[in-house]
């Protein structure tokens, strides 16, 4: 019996149906539910997405598993070995090297609960703990040396007090565990760290710190050296309670809960050095961090004053000093959610103030000594801005950044010290502030000037945010090593503000996530040479360490070069599709192969790169930078020659990524970059540069049509100049035919390169015309960019001015003008000693002294007028208005067809803006075509003159042949001279004259009477004269009294007025008075009217 298959289907989807759809729904809400969770997360954690690319690039390259029973303290010793403090007294050393050494142990004297090594002085520092009888716990620090001869057995260990007790001369050398223990007064120590470079130790009990430094002592007898370590007489309290605390140097880092302080310690002589005077052995100095006092004056802060200010110097004047120390943070503006992070950062600037107790100097080689601190940076959390809640420092990072050096690892000093000598080599203090679940790097530069050493206010560089809260964190060579409760995470670094062009860009770009590694029970980590060690636990009680068997995972670090491959790789796939992600990455490979190859620091180890890796990846980004990126592209040009490029092997590039480009149908100009690199090299490079060079920049510049490259080229970089330069002339004869707007331009570049290479230059100039002004504006602006090549640095003119004044001599003094009105560096009394050195000592300079006639108005003209004069208590200036002024009289000696040009008037019209009188221009005189008498006349009433300019028109007028009437006005010595000359050359001028010039009733009665007389004697113009005569007793008698006007009036004719016919002008006068008497008595009545009116 069969069953249909059909039936059956559709009764399981009956069946089956209802439940699928259930099924369905319950999927879609609990993905509903994660999208949730997941928005929520990102929320919380936005700032951590925004502010960290995340790219995996970072591999183990292998790992190891071990165990480990009973831990209780660890740190690591170079050759990758590890040292684990046990709980039964002793501090187990296991070599975790390819060849690894046995392990062996380290006897100590009580229960190790903290240790620390120390390369400088290759010892173990331990914090000790034992209990007393009265239950409670007694700390000791101690350091061992000599311990790793414990490899070879149990050694005798022989014990002193640092500074106390000197070892015998058979102690030093007999292979035992040597035990120094550190005279520490108090009870209580918080935390203590060793500097890997001078082997000093500082150590904190409460808030207090004391230092005690290391020094290698000769032994009196036996002449044998052993470490020892002397109390540093001084003891620093701080404004709370330390955590923890790091020292390198005399860079002292200190970290409380929720402070943090940066200082740097400093030393001065002592004026009065006599400890036995001193009552007391403690002096109390509390540290001054700016002595000096200023004003308060109120006003507003300028911004870009501000930004210059690489201190707070400019500020000290404006804001309280009550408000110090204040720092100055100014973000660039290239990644809003850097910027905004920074703003929001967790932290006040607070003002924490450090007391100095001094002690007396116990050493006979000690001088008493001034001791003080400069604060670098101190912070204090401000709760209400944190993120998480409990927020606390956890810890903190200090870094001293030294350029690259080659370190000797011998001890060779005998007394302490804060500073070894890799200290002049210190580039910049970076301290790293993790809080739970993310850390800020600020960033200190260091400048070396002389003998003293300056070092900038603390900036913020870059943020980390990490996906869990923080456990521990080492730097290494090339990345940050971030141990979270959950995970082992991976940053790039940034030991600079910034790996963009700009350097002045804070927080202007993302660190970056290359690996994250999960782990289970995570609970500490340590970094050795080339090993990441993992401590894990099954315990969760990680507090409690006794009695614990962890587990240890050894990572194997990858080289910094397999990173940056890397990095290379990944950055190459997005290439084409996403730009931006592609020079990150690369930048990122750039930032680290610049760091290991240039840059060292503590626990950076000795990898280095490929011989070319860091070239590679120089010229990798300077490509990209080249090609889209034109503020980028002075870093680029200096990335090739960190690169060691040559300009053919930059060449070679650029064509090759034309190529490349055009293949996948995007295609680059090359050309604007490549004509910016030449300009640099060349000038860069003055004794490297080649024809080959050369000839491809005149290359690019066909390629491009840019006119006026070449030409611009071979004016600004001298070592062009001694290539032949046959092309270059070509190239710019071309361009010269077929240009016209930049033909002044090119003319003055061929012009120098005709003076470079002695060729006639009479063919350039009947090419060029003088009148075209729009070249002209080419040539003049030239002129301006090109000064130095017009004048010699002793004040002389050069070959090629002296050419452009025979050839172009108009331009030229335009171009000069053009210089010293711009405020250039040359100055206009450079310009008159060339010119008068020159005239001096040649006889026959015509063009050179028409040129400088013409440089001399266009510069008054321009630049004064009669608002504003030059200054004529500087001797040169009046030197050149009297050059200028007789040059104008000489000129007026030579034919009348010299002096007439054909030039429109209108462009040397009163030329100097000066105040004319009126008369001067009713002369018949004024309107001619002599060029030099109008402007003379110019700058004779310009108020510039004095009245020894008088005299050089006297000695000029006999060598006239028919002098000017208006040159015999200006050199006439007074006024009656002047109406005499007026009245008998051009009375219809005497009126205007006598207004503009009379003053007294004398002046104008001799006036009146030479102009009767005149009319008398002179019968063809008798009318004029009396007509003249008449208008001027018309005007006196509207101006004047009666009694001043009847003495004016003609003696003939006042003996009898009443028939006279000058009555009718009396009588005008006395009603013109009267008139003015009434109009006075008017306005006075009706003054009194009105103040006696009470007006409410």
């Amino acid at each position: 019996m069969g069953v249909d298959s059909t039936k059956i289907l559709q009764c399981n989807q009956l069946t089956i149906g209802p439940y699928r759809r259930k099924c369905q729904n319950t999927i879609i809400a609990l993905l509903f539910i994660t999208i949730l969770i997941l928005f929520t997360k990102y929320h919380n954690n936005y700032k951590c997405c925004t502010m960290v690319r995340v790219i995996t690039a970072y591999n183990f390259e292998g790992q190891k598993v071990d165990t480990c029973a009973d831990p209780v303290a660890f740190t690591s010793a170079p050759s990758n070995r590890l040292l684990i403090a046990l709980a039964y007294h002793a501090i187990e050393v296991r070599d975790l090297s390819d060849e690894a050494k046995p392990t062996y142990s380290i006897p100590t004297v009580d229960q190790v609960i903290q240790l620390s090594y120390c390369t400088s002085g290759n010892y173990i520092a331990t914090l000790e703990t034992k209990q007393k009888r009265s239950g409670d716990d007694a700390l000791y620090l101690r350091v061992y040396c000599n311990w790793e001869q414990c490899s070879q057995g149990t050694p005798p260990l022989r014990a002193r007090i640092a500074g106390r007790v000197t070892p015998t001369g058979s102690q030093i050398g007999d292979n035992a565990l040597d035990m120094i223990e550190i005279p520490v007064k108090s009870t209580t120590i918080n935390a203590f760290s060793c500097c890997q470079e001078t082997g000093n130790i500082v150590i904190a009990s409460k808030c207090i710190l004391s230092i005690f430094r290391m020094v290698i002592k000769t032994h009196d007898i036996s002449r044998l050296r052993f470490l020892d370590f002397d109390t540093w007489p001084m003891i620093m309290n701080l404004k709370f309670n330390v955590c923890g605390l790091q020292i390198e140097q005399d860079i002292v880092t200190a970290f409380g809960e929720r402070k943090v302080q940066v200082f740097q310690i400093i030393k001065d002589t002592k004026q009065v050095s006599d400890w036995s005077s001193t009552n007391s052995s403690m002096k109390t100095n509390t540290t001054q961090e700016y002595p000096v006092q200023y004003e308060v004056s109120s006003g507003p802060i300028d911004l870009n004053k501000l930004i210059k200010s690489k201190t707070d110097t400019y500020l000290r004047p404006l804001v309280n000093p009550k408000c110090f120390p204040i720092m100055v943070m100014t973000p660039g503006f290239d990644d809003s959610a850097l910027v905004e992070q920074e703003e929001n950062a967790p932290f006040n600037i607070a003002s924490l103030p450090i007391t100095i107790n001094e002690t007396e100097a116990i050493d006979p080689w000690s001088e008493p000594i001034n001791w003080t601190v400069k604060i670098l940076l101190q912070l204090e959390l401000n709760m209400s801005r944190c993120h998480v809640t409990n927020e606390c420092i956890k810890s903190v990072l200090l870094h001293l950044v030294y350029k690259r050096h080659e370190t000797s690892k011998v001890l060779e000093w005998n007394f302490p010290r804060f500073r070894t000598e890799t200290y002049k080599h210190l580039v910049c203090v970076n301290c790293l502030i993790s809080l739970k679940e993310e850390a800020f790097v600020y960033h200190s530069l260091v400048t070396h000037e002389k003998n003293e050493v300056e070092m900038t206010p603390a900036q913020c560089i870059t943020v980390y945010n990490f996906m869990s809260p923080v456990v521990k964190m080492f730097m290494d060579r090339s990345v940050l090593h971030v141990l979270t409760t959950s995970s082992l995470e991976t940053y790039t670094i940034r030991l600079f503000p910034s790996s963009s062009p700009s350097p002045s860009h804070i927080l202007s770009e993302r660190v970056t996530l290359i690996g994250h590694k999960p782990f289970l029970g995570i609970v500490d980590m340590v970094l050795l040479e080339n090993k990441l060690v993992i401590f894990t636990s099954a315990n969760s009680n990680q507090d409690n360490k006794v009695n614990n068997s962890w587990t240890l995972y050894m990572l194997m670090l990858p080289s910094p070069s397999s990173i940056c491959k890397v990095l290379t790789f990944k950055a190459r796939i997005s290439r084409f599709k996403t730009p931006n992600k592609y020079i990150h990455l690369m930048k990122e490979a750039l930032n680290i192969s610049d760091i290991v190859e240039n840059y060292m620091y503590h626990g950076c180890g000795s990898a280095r790169l490929g011989n070319n890796d860091f070239k590679k990846f120089c010229c990798l980004v300077a490509d990209h930078y080249f090609l889209f990126k034109k503020d980028g592209w002075q870093w680029s040009y200096q990335l090739y020659e960190k690169a060691n490029l040559l300009p053919m092997d930059v060449f070679i590039r650029m064509k090759q990524l034309e190529d490349m480009y055009k293949r996948v149908k995007r295609p680059v100009n090359t050309i604007p970059a490549l004509k910016f690199y030449i300009n640099s090299w060349i000038h860069d490079h003055t004794d490297q540069v080649d024809l080959k060079t050369f000839m491809y920049g005149i290359k690019i510049a066909e390629r491009s049509c840019d006119l006026l490259y070449i030409a611009e080229l071979v004016l600004s970089e001298k070592s062009i100049r001694k290539l032949p330069l046959n092309n270059a002339i070509k190239h710019i004869k071309k361009n010269l035919e077929a240009s016209y707007e930049l033909k002044g331009a090119l003319t003055f570049a061929l012009l120098f390169l005709y003076s470079l290479s002695n060729i006639e230059t009479k063919d350039v100039s009947e090419m060029y015309n003088e009148a075209d002004e729009i070249s002209n504006k080419s040539f003049v602006q030239f002129c301006n960019a090109y000064s130095n090549l017009l004048i010699e640095q002793d004040s002389s003119f050069s070959e090629f001015s002296l050419i452009l004044m025979q050839e172009t001599p108009i331009l030229i003094a335009h171009g000069l003008a053009e210089i010293i009105s711009s405020g250039q560096s040359m100055k206009l009394r450079k310009v008159i000693q060339a010119f008068q050195k020159y005239i001096g000592s040649h006889m026959y300079s015509t063009n050179v002294t028409e040129v400088f006639k013409r440089f001399l108005e266009l510069h008054f003209s321009r630049n004064y007028g009669h608002d504003k004069t030059p200054d004529l208590n500087k001797k040169y200036v009046c030197d050149a208005i009297k050059i200028l002024f007789r040059q104008y009289l000489t000129d007026l000696t030579k034919p009348i067809s010299e002096n007439c040009t054909q030039t429109n008037i209108r462009d040397w019209k009163n030329i100097y803006n000066s105040q004319i009188p009126g008369y001067i221009q009713m002369l018949p005189c004024y309107n001619s075509n002599n060029e030099n008498l109008i402007k003379l006349q110019s700058l004779f009433y310009t108020n510039w003159l004095t009245n020894d300019f008088k005299e050089d028109i006297k000695q000029v007028l006999p060598l006239l042949s028919k002098p000017s009437l208006s040159l015999e006005i200006m050199a006439s010595e007074n006024t009656t001279k002047t109406i005499e000359i007026l009245i008998d050359k051009c009375p219809q001028a005497v009126l205007k004259y006598s207004i503009d010039c009379l003053k007294s009733t004398s002046e104008w009665k001799h006036t009146t009477s030479l102009l009767e007389k005149k009319s008398k004697s002179d019968i063809d113009n008798q009318s004029k004269y009396h007509e003249i005569l008449h208008d001027m007793l018309e005007y006196l008698s509207h101006n004047m009294c009666v009694e001043d006007l009847c003495n004016i009036l003609p003696e003939e004719s006042s003996t009898n007025i009443g028939h006279d016919e000058y009555q009718t002008y009396v009588i005008t006068c006395q009603k013109i008075n009267q008139a003015n008497q009434i109009k006075s008595m008017v306005m006075a009545t009706g003054q009194q009217l009105l103040a006696s009116l009470n007006f409410k």
